[in-house]
């Protein structure tokens, strides 16, 4: 599947902080079509993951790892029509409209690296009474500050590119929701994807010089 948008978050036991929050986008995930039943019956969709750090807010989830950042995701239709929440979210971030040529086919894998400003809100979970973090809304980085260099793995995902180095760094319930699309299921049945991605880079390049007072896209 291309990266391409044209016209749920993430939980660990402790969730980031509520409030404002510098942010950078660590991982673009392309998670395939996936099947959903929700009230508004049975949808069959493109799907894509967003996942930022915030590196500003440390916390130690496992004291092999030491201190490392809160993260937070949002799975998105992979879609840029009028009333979708990716298209809400990224002319918010961008500060600007999309263009009608760029609601022709939007290159997401852009978003990999790119700093923001994050308004994080907390909900109780009313199955398990669990705290999750959501996002409220999103923002450019207000002029005059900066996002420090990422701490997490900068990622890029193609459904495409199947068992990948990739595929293998992202978190294991990621990895299973991926294992679960249409894409995923239709080449189980077929060994040929097996070489197809083994010699990518399990991250991107590096970030740290993006201009933080505009954003790149």
């Amino acid at each position: 599947m291309s990266l391409n948008a044209s016209a749920k978050s993430g939980t660990v036991s402790t969730p980031a902080p509520a409030g404002a929050h510098i942010a950078r986008c660590v991982r673009v995930v392309d998670l395939g079509t996936q099947i959903s039943d929700g009230q508004y019956g049975v949808k069959v969709q493109p799907k894509l993951m967003l996942t930022w750090e915030l590196p500003n807010e440390l916390h130690v989830f496992k004291e092999e790892n030491g201190p490392e950042p809160f993260v937070v995701s949002q799975e998105y239709t992979l879609s840029l029509g009028e009333k979708a929440k990716l298209r809400a979210h990224l002319q918010a971030w961008r500060g600007k409209p999309f263009t009608n040529e760029e609601l022709e086919g939007f290159d997401v894998s852009k978003l990999a690296g790119v700093s923001c400003t994050l308004n994080i809100i907390h909900a109780v979970s009313e199955k398990n009474g669990n705290v999750y973090a959501n996002i409220a809304s999103i923002a450019p980085m207000m002029k005059g500050l900066t996002c420090p260099p990422a701490i997490l793995p900068v990622i890029v995902y193609d459904i495409a590119e199947k068992r990948s180095k990739k595929f293998e760094a992202l978190p294991e319930w990621v990895r299973n929701k991926i294992a679960n699309c249409n894409e995923w299921k239709a080449g189980e049945s077929q060994a040929a994807d097996a070489d197809q991605a083994s010699h990518s880079s399990a991250t991107e390049p590096d970030p740290t010089d993006l201009h933080e007072e505009s954003v790149p896209f």
